[in-house]
């Protein structure tokens, strides 16, 4: 084979229905770098056995998958990270109606099709009228008022879906589980039952990146073949007894033949928990060779990336008042990290297979830290008396009309070490590491919302 850049491989995505259950990848995404991999965690047997060499043999030991991925921090793909995280609530969708000279009210509301619409911006006379509602008005129809101030009825030619608002939380439900394939250009490794435990910002210059910290329940590298018959291809059990886990029956699939370092193409049509039956016949394939996963086409759905100059940090004595708040300019350096623990970053090792059995959780966590130029002893204040507040940080994207935005919302905070550092020829900055809380009044620590194009996410 020759030499690939990395640039020509690509991270591909799917929602599963049943965790660790593999699935093709629906939706592809863009990354920096990755340290994925799976770990045998050999295990040496060293009994007496007549004989001063230490190692009498090396046993397989309990697999773990894990690593650290850097991506591209866009509004669409984000929300993918974040339902691997958190867990996922209801989307709020935002539509734009054409109606012929209305009238309505901000927080009014509206029903058509089963569903509540509630006003965004208050019309007169109007012939564009934004409503945000949990599902899809008619193409075309009648806004009947539900409650508020405005038109009884309100007639629309045309309703156009602009924004969706998925919202995260810590929830008692658990996160989802995906499938990522991640391509090197001509071999495709694969990784099942995906989760995250942490995500992370990092800048580059302007541009947001996240950090996604990644724990999976099994993978599929690539398996040795042991015999052909036709289109049907068995495969050794050296590395494990079902050495088909983890493909997906229509997976695109090449076969390496040792011997001269040719390969044939083919697409897997069924397989069992040993073979594989093939689009095609392979020629001159024989034991010792290998089957691996080929690169697919990426058709890659995303918005531009998230950008520190389209970055926000509201303040408040509450959330809401955050919300409402004009943005507090701080330093690059500052930061924010959600956590969401496993038991056991490599998974459950309950007997019975080599991989792990579940990824199980524990508690969340949110940390944020501000680097803000020293000016008044306000946070010395807050810091002295424990006094609460609150954080809304803003990241916005604007594509095509519409405004994007991952929000992030810490509903307690508690100042922490809020003294500027003082250097000579420096300015005074104070950098403060916030201790965030549970906020029993608004019966949350955090939560996450992330605004984007899409309308389902899979």
């Amino acid at each position: 084979m020759s030499e690939r850049l990395g640039n020509l491989g690509y991270m591909g995505m799917a929602l599963e229905v049943t965790k660790g259950v593999p699935l093709s990848p629906t939706d592809y995404g863009m990354f920096f770098d990755e340290t994925m991999t799976t770990n045998r965690n050999l295990q040496i047997q060293d009994p007496v056995f007549g004989n001063k060499f230490g190692t009498y043999q090396v046993l397989p030991g309990e697999r773990d998958h894990q690593g650290v991925i850097t991506v591209v921090a866009e509004p669409n793909t984000v929300a993918k990270y974040f339902d691997m995280l958190l867990t996922r609530g209801s989307v709020t969708s935002s539509y734009t109606f054409t109606v012929t000279s209305a009238n309505a009210t901000i927080g009014a509301t509206y029903t058509n099709n089963g569903v509540t619409f509630t006003v965004v911006a208050t019309i007169a006379s109007s012939t564009t009228l934004l409503m945000t509602g949990s599902g899809a008005p008619t193409a075309s129809g009648t806004l009947t008022k539900a409650s508020g101030t405005g038109d009884t009825t309100i007639t629309f030619s045309t309703a156009v879906n602009t924004t969706n608002s998925w919202p995260y939380t810590l929830g008692t439900t658990n996160p989802k589980s995906y499938t990522l394939d991640l391509s090197y250009g001509n071999i495709v490794k694969r990784f099942f039952g995906v989760e995250l435990s942490k995500i992370t910002p990092s800048w580059n210059k302007n541009e947001l990146q996240l950090k996604l910290t990644v724990s999976a329940l099994g993978s599929f590298l690539g398996r040795e073949i042991a015999s052909v018959s036709t289109n049907v291809v068995a495969l050794k059990t050296d590395y494990d007894p079902n050495p088909t886990n983890g493909l997906v029956t229509n997976d695109l699939v090449r076969i390496w033949h040792a011997a001269d370092g040719t390969t044939q193409d083919f697409t897997i049509t069924s397989f069992t928990s040993t073979t594989i039956t093939l689009s095609g016949s392979p020629t001159s394939i024989t034991s010792g060779d290998m089957i691996y996963l080929r690169p697919a086409t990426p058709a890659i759905n995303m918005l531009p990336p998230f950008l520190w100059t389209n970055t926000q940090f509201c303040y408040g004595t509450t959330a809401a008042a955050a919300l409402s708040a004009a943005q507090t300019r701080l330093e690059q350096s500052s930061t924010w990290e959600i956590m969401h623990d496993f038991e056991k970053p490599a998974g459950a090792d309950r007997s019975g297979s080599q991989d792990p059995a579940a990824l199980v959780r524990l508690t969340g966590d949110i940390s944020h830290t501000a680097k803000k130029f020293f000016d008044s002893p306000a946070d010395i204040e807050a810091y002295n008396n424990l006094a609460k507040g609150a954080v809304v940080i803003r990241h916005f994207v604007y594509s095509g009309g519409n405004t994007y935005e991952l929000r992030i919302t810490i509903n307690h905070l508690v100042t922490n070490d809020p003294i500027a550092q003082m250097k000579s020829k420096a300015v005074s900055y104070s950098t403060i590491k916030y201790l965030a809380q549970y906020e029993s009044t608004d019966g949350q620590a955090f939560d996450v919302k992330v605004i984007n194009n899409l309308s389902a996410i899979s």
